[in-house]
């Protein structure tokens, strides 16, 4: 590739009791750089991204969310967010809700299909990794496996080093 971004639209469900992929509804709009949420009821809230040709000065950032249901391989309308955003972090949280963090924070309730600014946008990637391995830590009671490639892996090393009882 030439290192540009691709914006993508197609979706793939994987069955685990198959050990299968089957095609879903594709994504309204392509994008690229975006985050894809499991929600706690098995919906995907898609946030922010790419979308067009990036390496010409000439694209779109998305300000926008949408949440993917599975089951029936369909989406609901778009919900605004503050800012546009792209390569930022959505984080479930235990009460249900997602922390999306760019240069600001928005805490989506999936109750309410509604995104509300929240908490101070400074806090670090690494602050947030650990608060996240904190409450999976204690949820399950046991070390929490962490996989990653690139910077993620680098983010996982770094946390074994700084909690390596909890991972």
């Amino acid at each position: 590739g030439n290192g540009c971004p691709g914006t993508q639209a197609g979706v793939a469900i994987f069955d685990p009791a198959s050990n299968t992929f089957s095609a879903g509804a594709d994504l309204p709009g392509g994008r690229a750089e975006h985050t894809a949420t499991t929600l706690n009821d098995g919906r995907v809230l898609i946030t922010g991204g790419l979308f067009g040709d990036f390496c010409n000065m000439d694209g779109l950032i998305y300000d926008t969310a949408v949440v993917f249901d599975p089951a029936t391989s369909s989406y609901s309308s778009e919900k605004k967010m503050r800012e546009s955003r792209y390569g930022h972090s959505a984080t479930p949280l235990l009460d249900g809700k997602v922390l999306v963090v760019g240069t600001t924070a928005e805490l989506f309730d999936p109750a309410t299909s509604s995104f509300v600014i929240t908490g101070d946008p400074n806090v670090t990637w690494t602050g947030r990794l650990a608060t996240r391995l904190a409450e999976l830590h204690e949820r399950h009671g046991r070390r929490v496996t962490l996989v990653g490639q690139s910077l993620g892996g680098m983010y996982a090393r770094h946390m074994a080093r700084r909690a390596p009882d909890m991972v």
